[in-house]
């Protein structure tokens, strides 16, 4: 197995793995842009409300009622989870169809109730943590194959120092 140690490099050659990353990197970027749908880059698409829903019967709109959460005092049963696929695609709770989440919750006068949750921001924060855990690791990785070369320079020097001084004895 070839390797090529950093410090053998020439200039032009360092010079030009640069130029090849940089370049590389921004295809890469431009691919990403272009084949990325658009619900993928996290664009939001536009909800709609629970009260402006029109009916499919009529051609008039038909407002639903204000939901209960919004004139009531409200305690969680169940906190913000993923709709079954059963649930989006037969609309049993009707909440699913806008963000995929939903939570339960009981409204003080009119009970049990059914609202829209959005897990964008705990998506967001969970992939920040990751990105940072994995910066982190990456970094202690790349700091511990520092470590390592630089021992092996340095015993590479000794040697070669151990060895002048015994030819010149």
């Amino acid at each position: 197995m070839v390797t090529i140690m950093i410090e053998l490099c020439s200039k032009r050659r360092m010079l030009a793995a640069i130029i090849v990353l940089v370049c590389l990197s921004i295809i890469i970027v431009l691919l990403e842009n272009i084949l990325t749908p658009d619900s993928v880059r996290g664009r939001r698409l536009p909800v709609v409300s629970e009260a402006s829903v029109v009916s499919r019967n009529t051609s008039t709109a038909a407002p639903l009622p204000e939901p209960c959460w919004r004139h009531e005092s409200v305690t969680v049963v169940q906190p913000c989870r993923l709709c079954s696929d059963f649930e989006r695609a037969s609309s049993v709770i009707p909440e699913c169809a806008n963000s995929f989440y939903v939570e339960e919750i009981r409204c003080e006068k009119s009970g049990k109730a059914y609202r829209s949750c959005d897990q964008a921001e705990r998506r967001a924060q969970r992939r920040f943590w990751l990105f940072e855990l994995l910066t982190v690791l990456v970094a202690l990785f790349s700091g511990s194959l520092v470590v390592v070369r630089q021992r092996q320079l340095e015993r590479s020097v000794l040697r070669k120092i151990q060895r002048q001084l015994a030819s010149e004895v």
